[in-house]
């Protein structure tokens, strides 16, 4: 079956993956990061309008907060380029989910490379409470960055306190800025892609950034736009 023919029909591009066994996820944005569960479609039923997803080993916890509270969840078929939004139906203890049909869908013609992430080239460096901390950024946009700690190291911030002369360096730039701790977030092993340890996610509020400081990022994060606005702002 032809990949052109498939993106005329969602449904038959679903049934597809079901055939093929493909992998997906499901998500919701958290800030610029994605916090998913992976799964694969295990049947896809039209005339009784349901599709029923299975959680691979290890997402049946993640997906089941991810719905509570929820009546839509969102499903990511990469290899099929296909992401649709699905109204819940049940879940059974198995952590099998039935959903309806889809009710929004979309194609990417996005390259499948591994999407460029802010954390593999900004590197964040200040002094706290006589330590020094070196991190990769997991998050940067003009509001403030996050930086996760994993649990075997121990480190421990203060919620609303203000840290002075934060080195936030990407490509040829080096900035100094004050930022405000805003918000601390304890972490399970991969409730946060990318991130397979327990731990926190620190966020970091800027203070008063400079009109310079503001360009500086902003130039950098264009680079970034296509493939976060992808899922974010589906």
């Amino acid at each position: 079956m032809s990949s052109e023919f498939l993106k005329k029909d969602p449904l038959k591009a679903i049934a597809e993956a079901v055939k093929n066994k493909e992998e997906g996820y499901s998500w919701y944005a958290f800030h610029s990061n994605i916090i998913k569960a992976e799964l694969v479609v295990e049947t896809i039923r039209k005339d009784r309008n349901e599709v029923v997803i299975r959680p691979l080993p290890g997402s049946i916890a993640y997906l089941q907060e991810m719905i509570a509270g929820q009546e839509y969840l969102n499903v990511c078929l990469p290899k099929s380029s296909l992401v649709f939004t699905s109204k819940i139906k049940w879940m059974n203890d198995e952590g099998k989910l039935l959903l309806s049909l889809p009710e929004k869908y979309s194609f990417s013609e996005r390259r499948r490379e591994e999407r460029i992430e802010p954390n593999s080239s900004v590197l964040v460096n200040f002094k706290y409470l006589g330590n020094q901390v070196r991190k990769n950024c997991l998050d940067l946009g003009l509001g403030g960055f996050s930086i996760v700690f994993a649990k075997s190291e121990g480190q421990v911030l203060d919620r609303g306190k203000i840290i002075d002369n934060i080195e936030i360096r990407f490509n040829d730039e080096l900035l100094e800025v004050n930022c405000k701790v805003t918000s601390i977030l304890i972490l399970k092993p991969y409730m946060i892609d990318r991130v397979p340890y327990a731990g926190s996610r620190v966020s970091f509020q800027f203070v008063d950034l400079t009109p310079v400081q503001k360009e500086k990022i902003e130039i950098f994060l264009k680079s970034y736009e296509e493939e976060i606005n992808f899922i974010s702002n589906y």
